[in-house]
């Protein structure tokens, strides 16, 4: 990302943060109805290209992907165009970087947090691995959740809007 907008009209981009399998992608295509906003989903990328969230191909591409898309949020932005990304913004590390890009741009932007208990978290999971069990890219197995809980950061109260 390299030139800043001047556009007294900018769209925003809205990050939603959240575990895997917390309601993310229900809350952004509600919030895509009610904005009339473009969705950027990670999810949808990765089933697109028939990728496994989980091997080593998904964790190089993921930063890369997900830069293309800061700056395509951006380009839609300065049309004037909201702009929902669904992405999970696991670490503070990766939301402190998109935060300082998207203010050094002047891009308006707001973190929304998808907060879920343990017990909703556990019986998501039970529900989406039923629902792919046809595909095993898609299954989240108890020591993937435990890796999930341990790589996941809560974000601060400071950091959500």
């Amino acid at each position: 990302m390299e030139h800043a907008y001047n556009n007294a009209l900018l769209g925003t981009i809205i990050l939603i943060c959240g575990k895997i399998a917390s309601g993310k992608s229900y809350y952004a295509k509600k919030l895509m109805e009610h904005r009339c906003a473009v969705l950027f989903s990670m999810d949808e990328l990765f089933e697109i290209c028939e990728m496994d969230f989980f091997d080593d191909l998904h964790s190089e591409l993921y930063p890369r992907l997900q830069r293309y898309l800061y700056v395509k949020a951006a380009e839609l932005s300065q049309l004037g165009i909201d702009v929902i990304m669904d992405s999970g913004f696991w670490t503070a590390r990766e939301r402190n970087y998109v935060s300082t890009e998207l203010s050094r741009l002047d891009v308006p932007f707001e973190w929304h947090y998808i907060d879920i208990s343990d017990d909703d978290w556990a019986r998501n999971i039970e529900e989406r691995n039923a629902a792919s069990s046809e595909s095993e890219q898609f299954i989240i197995s108890e020591h993937k959740k435990l890796e999930i809980n341990a790589e996941f950061e809560k974000p601060n109260r400071d950091e959500i809007d």
